[in-house]
């Protein structure tokens, strides 16, 4: 070994029992725990996310199938219009016809 990788050696070697050492590795500790435990609580939520997406699809597909039958109410409404009136003229004419008032 040269003199200074001997150096650098004596250096790592001495630094191994300094007390930082020993606060730093704990630090790094509670640090991969919050990682490990920030992980789980994200991997739950994410799985409370996807149900809510679920229940919130078949509320969306419930909506979109209510869309499409008020359309076709909208549509029945129009044409029970026009029944109606044309209903209403021809009873007014056939009770004219019936009671004499009309030839």
């Amino acid at each position: 070994m040269d003199g200074e990788q001997r150096v650098m050696s004596d250096s790592i070697e001495r630094r191994k029992n300094d007390p930082w050492r020993a606060d730093i590795t704990q630090r790094m500790q509670l640090l991969e725990n919050g990682h490990v435990d920030l992980k789980a609580a994200l991997h739950d939520n994410n799985q409370m996310t996807s149900q809510v997406k679920a229940n919130t699809d078949e509320i969306v597909e419930f909506f979109g199938a209510a869309k499409g039958a008020f359309t076709v109410l909208s549509w029945l409404g129009k044409v029970a219009k026009w029944v109606t009136a044309i209903a209403a003229a021809a009873g007014v004419v056939w009770a004219l016809v019936k009671t004499g008032l009309f030839p």
